[in-house]
């Protein structure tokens, strides 16, 4: 069966549901709404919604068949009127299985860090558990005290997923880049037998290798292309300005973006460790915002193979940070040894880049991860990241924590790295190369 596209509007009483299904007779497709969940099937199409809130199948639904347009119009009263439906474009979380479990859901408590997650007796997480006085506009990420057995209560509430896989998203992907071919984003020898702990040695290792102080030091000086992409403004900048002036942003998905939510696979996921997830998503955003700055909005050929080397849980499968200050070295120093333009001022910009698209909040850190999905998708070869890690971000973060992203937003906007950070002497470089440029101009006077 297909799932057809399907679009979701609401006022103070009704809920109003349109499904695009062309070629059918209307007369014979059969519609239920019983509290939460909407029912809609005629062949070829299967829809089945749970919503944040109950709607009546009563006197007052009604739907009509635009014949021109194929598309189903369906009306509900909701149960409680003035009622308001929170999240209905985050169409992903509102897909329901078509053969949903019957049996219910215990939440499978792993720990993290050395902190034990607390269960009740039967297995699941009870309100109790979760605190609603935290301050997480001072959550440290690196903080070895904070309880994040706590996130990971909350998120088992809502995700479930039991992994035994070794890489990519939560570690739940296995052999997918065992056989694959001219794969020239992956920088591991053997990535289906290195651990976590080898896959940060390498990537660092790599990179060592790949600086180029010649490189690097010709950036330093070639001020007027490294200025123009600086100068540049991209959409999310200009937004995120405005957002933080008061302004009120809004927001709607494009028809393609709403496809991208449709096509993402349906997922459940117990998270074993929320934290590296969140400063992963971290990595991804700036491996992005590199990319959309340097092509000045205008995707390349390359996009793809600049998002990925820039990326170290793509390139290297490394996803084994504890800190913002961690992946933030990491992201510098890929964008100093790796992609065309390799200059500080330019990662410095992109850094507040990746802060303007986190403070636009979750629906435009989702935007950011269906366009990279979008570029990925597209090629022979590296589509196999979304499998591995993009299409399972794109999925998650709709269901992320606001008040973590916020933290994590924060924390980005109050850490910029210095070169001394990223290990290869920088400043000496240049203050070295500047005394020799003098010397030389003194000696030709």
């Amino acid at each position: 069966m297909i799932t057809p596209k399907f679009d979701l509007q609401q006022d103070a009483d009704f809920l109003y549901l349109s499904i695009h299904a062309p070629h059918i007779k209307a007369q014979n497709a059969e519609i239920e709404a019983m509290g939460s969940e909407i029912h809609f099937c005629i062949a070829p199409y299967f829809l089945k919604l749970e919503l944040p809130g109950n709607v009546l199948d009563d006197e007052r639904s009604h739907a009509s068949y635009d014949i021109g347009k194929g598309m189903i119009h369906i009306k509900f009263a909701k149960e409680t009127p003035g009622e308001e439906f929170p999240n209905l474009d985050l169409l992903t979380t509102l897909l329901v299985n078509k053969e949903k479990s019957k049996t219910p859901k215990k939440a499978l408590i792993e720990e993290v860090g050395d902190v034990p997650a607390a269960a009740s007796t039967e297995g699941e997480v009870q309100a109790d558990d979760i605190d609603p006085e935290i301050d997480w506009r001072n959550i440290r990420f690196d903080d070895p005290n904070f309880d994040w057995g706590l996130l990971q209560r909350m998120e088992d509430k809502k995700m479930k997923y039991t992994s035994t896989s070794n890489y990519g998203f939560n570690d739940q992907h296995t052999g997918l880049l065992k056989y694959l071919e001219g794969n020239e984003i992956n920088v591991l020898p053997e990535p289906e037998l290195t651990d976590p702990v080898q896959r940060s040695q390498i990537r660092k290792q790599t990179e060592d290798e790949k600086f180029d102080p010649e490189y690097y030091l010709a950036d330093f000086y070639d001020h007027e292309m490294i200025d123009e992409l600086i100068h540049y403004t991209p959409d999310y900048v200009e937004l995120s300005k405005r957002a933080k002036s008061g302004e009120p942003i809004p927001f709607e998905f494009t028809e393609n973006e709403q496809q991208g939510l449709l096509s993402l696979p349906k997922k459940s996921y117990i998270i074993e460790n929320p934290k590296r997830i969140y400063l992963n998503l971290v990595a991804l955003i700036f491996a992005y915002a590199y990319d959309h700055r340097t092509t000045l909005g205008d995707p390349s050929s390359e996009s793809v193979w600049n998002i990925g080397i820039m990326a170290p849980n793509i390139a290297c499968l490394d996803t084994n940070f504890s800190s913002i200050q961690e992946v933030a070295c990491a992201c510098f120093r890929r964008s100093l040894a790796y992609p065309l333009y390799r200059n500080w001022n330019l990662a410095e910009t992109c850094w507040k880049d990746t802060y303007a698209i986190l403070s636009l909040g979750k629906r435009w850190i989702l935007r950011v991860l269906l366009r990279m999905k979008s570029l990925f998708e597209h090629h022979d070869v590296y589509y196999i990241y979304n499998t591995m890690i993009i299409n399972d971000y794109a999925y998650w973060i709709q269901t992320a924590n606001d008040n973590v992203l916020e933290a994590l937003t924060y924390q980005v906007m109050e850490y910029m790295p210095k070169k001394s950070d990223v290990g290869w002497q920088l400043e000496e470089l240049e203050a070295e190369s500047i005394q020799q440029m003098e010397e030389d101009n003194d000696g030709e006077d």
